[in-house]
């Protein structure tokens, strides 16, 4: 299973998350990110490139709060259909 995050940069430090800027997120936090989309409200969905443990997803979780840059993050959990 896949791991996404939903993240808000803060705009008036990060005017464009492109490849460049998430290529260097990715070497800042040690994990590699990809971006999945930008969301309304100038979020954007990243997803993880590789399997990560319980502990290593609250470290990347923790490391991205503290950055000035981020506004917020949360989990992007994987939906599912409910059934009848």
């Amino acid at each position: 299973m896949r791991f996404q995050l939903i993240v808000k940069f803060k705009l008036t430090l990060v005017p464009r998350v492109d490849g460049a800027f998430v290529e260097r997120l990715s070497q800042e936090t040690g994990i590699g990110l990809v971006v999945v989309r930008a969301m309304s409200g100038g979020a954007y969905v990243l997803e993880v490139a590789e399997p990560l443990s319980t502990a290593e997803r609250e470290t990347l979780l923790r490391r991205l709060r503290a950055r000035t840059d981020v506004e917020y993050v949360d989990e992007d959990p994987p939906m599912r259909p409910m059934s009848r």
